[in-house]
């Protein structure tokens, strides 16, 4: 999901389990991210959301490898991303992540496992709410779809070993700018809450 927010900033610290780490109204998960279009907060609030779209984003990671997917059509087209989208009315988070998966990717993944949100704080539309998942099984034959084309990348450090290309998150034109903030907090399921600003300020408690 992309922002016209700028990231400049790759770590982020582990956070405090309790409310005020999270934005409002997200379930406390291993990370929460707060992406503005406006002038960030203090730095120790989350931007307030009223209105909420509710998406997903999934990976599938098997040893030093994830599979991830070229858009191919509508928004974004021609950049990589996660397997997702829309989560419909009454449709738990986790049968939307499979779902979405196999209608991008021809596969179920078996095991997919909630590890973090991200929420889009714009001034003017309804705020995207992100719900990330990560799985390492699936059934199925991996294929191309009408929406996406799904190639294996190496994880950060295998990419010589593996045989495979380096996901591309330095590249704005193949991959939104914020993957630089999230990216490696999904591959490292790592512990975290931050904010990012407009200014490319990311806030780690």
């Amino acid at each position: 999901m992309s922002t016209t927010t700028t990231t400049t900033t790759t770590s982020v610290q582990p956070a405090a389990s309790h409310d005020a780490r999270v934005p409002p109204g997200v379930r406390h998960p291993p990370f929460a991210i707060q992406s503005c279009t406006s002038s960030p907060p203090p730095h120790d609030t989350w931007i307030p959301i009223e209105r909420k779209k509710r998406y997903t984003l999934a990976f599938l990671v098997q040893g030093d490898k994830v599979l991830m997917g070229r858009k191919k059509r509508g928004f974004a087209v021609g950049m990589w991303n996660g397997f997702g989208g829309k989560i419909e009315k009454r449709e738990e988070d986790l049968h939307a992540a499979r779902r979405e998966f196999e209608e991008e990717a021809g596969v179920v993944v078996t095991d997919l496992k909630h590890i973090g949100t991200l929420v889009c704080a714009f001034e003017t539309d309804d705020a995207p709410e992100i719900e990330f998942f990560i799985g390492h099984n699936y059934t199925g034959e991996i294929q191309e779809t009408d929406e996406m084309a799904p190639a294996w990348f190496a994880l950060p450090g295998h990419e010589e070993a593996m045989g495979l290309p380096r996901i591309p998150v330095d590249d704005h034109a193949l991959m939104h700018e914020e993957a630089k903030l999230w990216m490696p907090l999904v591959l490292r399921l790592a512990t975290a809450a931050a904010q990012m600003g407009r200014q490319g300020r990311l806030r780690g408690d």
